[in-house]
């Protein structure tokens, strides 16, 4: 018979995949944080045909993004670690969706703000950083399909 205090597995599986991703944000975080400040550098030499000015739209990503990846994810990726209910995983699923969407959303604005004010050549360096960014985020996200697919389409959207 087995023991009682033996969580289902569903709930561990699920559990161990978000403890997995939780794991990846802080590098993750920093490395978004890289790759939009190459396009926010890129952007700045036609700043004055912009809808968004570069580093305003930097600063915007970085503290929008910042209390999923600093302040709450850590405590949750500590909860986590441990036995937990089934509406405890639904929360941290939850914020672990809203921290995804707020980041796809931050290069959401970003591409729709840039894309059309440069040439062919800002556009195709465009594409190929948000190329690196989907392939990045199949480790980082563990190739959960809410989490990915969220990411993933908020960088498609503008193109």
């Amino acid at each position: 018979m087995p023991a009682t205090d033996t969580p289902p597995p569903d709930l561990e599986m699920r559990r161990q995949m978000l403890a997995l991703i939780f794991q990846n944000e802080k590098p993750s975080y920093l490395f978004n944080l890289l790759a939009t400040a190459g396009l926010a550098i890129a952007a700045l030499q036609f700043e004055d045909r912009c809808l968004l000015h570069p580093w305003l739209w930097l600063a915007g990503v970085a503290i929008f993004n910042a209390p999923f990846h600093f302040l709450w994810l850590p405590a949750f990726a500590r909860d986590v670690q441990k036995p937990v209910t089934e509406a405890q995983l639904r929360r941290y699923e939850r914020l672990e969706l809203w921290g995804t969407i707020c980041m796809g959303s931050g290069w959401a604005v970003g591409v729709a703000a840039y894309s059309f004010a440069g040439g062919t050549e800002f556009r195709l360096f465009t594409a190929g950083m948000l190329a690196g960014l989907g392939a990045g985020a199949v480790p980082t996200l563990a190739g959960e399909k809410p989490y990915y697919g969220w990411f993933v389409g908020l960088l498609e959207i503008p193109m």
